[in-house]
């Protein structure tokens, strides 16, 4: 037992203040590293005579200690567990040694990690299920709460990668793929499972291969709070690799998909800085969607994403319901936008559509449909459904209501078309074009509207190079600005990245260039 203090417990004299001192510092100062080597003989767990196996290391593991596991082939015949949660500031971390590699594989049909603990941390791991019928490569239960994982690879199974009934889990720059039913291309396994739970983050994660969705919202129970921030989701075929499937086959549904349980609305399904695309190789053929949104959840937030390369990349239905959907480049989709079930209280503002096969399709929709600020440029079918406002159309089928309402029927001009640059050109008349949308506060890149006398039309807010300071316009405080980080380079103190005009990660005389050959615009 782990004890911070005398012998009874207690910590003596001392001013008021130093005790309290102390006892914060007590746990991290008495925090223990465990170490497991599966070439090892089994010892006490100590860097010199580690542990032979994971489980032993998560046995010795108190709330603050770190099990550290250095670079072997761990072999799993029963699924770790977590014998007792961590607390706040102090998880139970299980890690891999720094630069090593450990890969942790299953043998049976078994879950890689089962637990309902609360506050763990696990890191750099390779977790391997060998296709496991297990539901679950891992299994989070019901009770668990603040689980991270981070720099993690999950990897064929032959059921859900992650069944998660927990909340407040974070998977951070992790490898999720290969969620794979047996000979089976047609089974419903998920990379993500979301059964139960709230405020599941994934962020920065790389998702591909499954043969159900990549995500799903359960309609077991009530989720909610779910957000995925940086990830790139991708449908691709099997790749020869897929538990009895054949190279080529269509094994996914969707990328995303909501489903509910009888009376429960679930909340709150965040989408911002993702690439969502390759829905045209799912096993739906011409129905499989980037975003199947449908059953039951209040509040879509889905901006500053790029889809593409989709059969459909939006397909919204009703019940679910307030759908927010802004700064989002969409292009070269086979249908962009596809309206189901009376699906109302949808708000487009500030998105790019560009060659897109067809813009919008509407099955059944309901007011109130509102599009404001976008551009929809070159696209064959569509119609129109909803209203209006301060769009920019260019080489779609139109009508006359499209030179109304503040809109405009104009080239965009976007930089480069060719290759989907679709940012906006100097001399766009989508530039001051928009009208201001309180929530929509910066663009794709995350740069601040408006820049200028107004907001632009479409996903990008036009910049000039060398406006280091955003206020719309190249002058005398940029000119400041990067006089600040002069002859800095990436890594030195004083070094600004918003001084770097040219990304070479240093400051000097070709950045000064840029800025001069741009001076006085605004």
């Amino acid at each position: 037992m782990k004890r911070c203090g005398n012998s009874d417990g207690s910590v003596g004299g001392g001013p008021a203040l130093l005790v309290s001192l102390l006892l914060a510092l007590c746990p991290a100062a008495w925090a223990t590293d465990f170490y497991v080597d599966a070439a090892s003989g089994g010892g006490d767990g100590s860097a010199g005579n580690p542990f032979k196996t994971i489980q032993q290391g998560l046995n010795a593991a108190q709330a603050g200690d770190t099990v550290i596991v250095r670079g072997e082939t761990y072999t799993q015949t029963s699924s770790l567990s977590f014998p007792r949660s961590g607390a706040a500031g102090q998880p139970i971390t299980l890690k891999a040694a720094p630069g090593q590699t450990v890969l942790v594989q299953a043998s049976g049909n078994i879950h890689l990690i089962q637990t309902a603990r609360s506050y763990i941390t696990v890191e750099g791991i390779i977790f391997d299920g060998n296709y496991s019928a297990a539901n679950g490569l891992i299994r989070l239960d019901p009770g668990g709460t603040f689980q991270t994982f981070r720099r993690c690879e999950f990897r064929r199974q032959g059921n859900h990668l992650f069944r998660i009934d927990s909340s407040d889990l974070l998977l951070e720059d992790c490898h999720l793929h290969h969620a794979i039913v047996l000979n089976n291309p047609l089974a419903d396994a998920h990379c993500l499972h979301s059964q139960t739970g709230f405020r599941h983050t994934f962020l920065r994660c790389d998702v591909h291969h499954a043969t159900g969705d990549l995500w799903q919202g359960s309609r077991d129970g009530a989720w909610g709070d779910i957000v995925f921030d940086g990830c790139d989701l991708h449908i691709e075929l099997a790749d020869g690799d897929c538990n009895g499937i054949a190279e080529g086959t269509p094994i996914t549904e969707n990328h995303l998909d909501t489903k509910n349980a009888v009376g429960v609305v679930n909340y709150n399904v965040t989408l911002r800085n993702n690439v969502i695309r390759g829905s045209r190789k799912g096993r739906l053929g011409i129905n499989s969607a980037a975003l199947n949104l449908k059953d039951g959840v209040s509040g879509f937030f889905i901006y500053n994403n790029r889809l593409y390369d989709n059969a459909w990349a939006f397909r919204l239905r009703h019940p679910s319901t307030d759908y927010h959907v802004y700064n989002n480049f969409v292009y070269d989709n086979d249908l962009a936008v596809r309206l189901e079930d009376g699906v109302s209280s949808l708000a487009f503002a500030n998105n790019t559509f560009y060659d897109n096969t067809a813009l919008i399709q509407n099955v059944s929709s309901a007011a109130p449909l509102t599009w404001t600020n976008n551009v929809f440029a070159t696209s064959n079918g569509t119609v129109w459904p909803g209203t209006y406002a301060y769009d920019l159309f260019w080489n779609v089928p139109g009508g006359s209501w499209q030179s109304v309402n503040g809109n405009r029927v104009a080239d965009p001009l976007f930089v480069n078309a060719e290759i989907y640059d679709l940012h906006l050109a100097a001399g766009s008349p989508a530039i001051n074009a928009g009208l201001t949308v309180a929530e929509v506060t910066t663009d794709i890149d995350g740069e601040p509207r408006p820049m200028g006398a107004a907001y632009e039309i479409g996903a990008d807010e036009f910049t000039w190079a060398g406006d280091i300071t955003k206020d719309g316009r190249v002058n005398v405080f940029d000119l400041q600005r990067l006089a600040g980080s002069w002859n800095k380079q990436a890594g030195q103190v004083g070094y600004d990245p918003a001084c770097d005009l040219t990304g070479d990660k240093r400051v000097n005389v070709f950045d000064l260039q840029v800025l001069a050959g741009n001076w006085n615009r605004q």
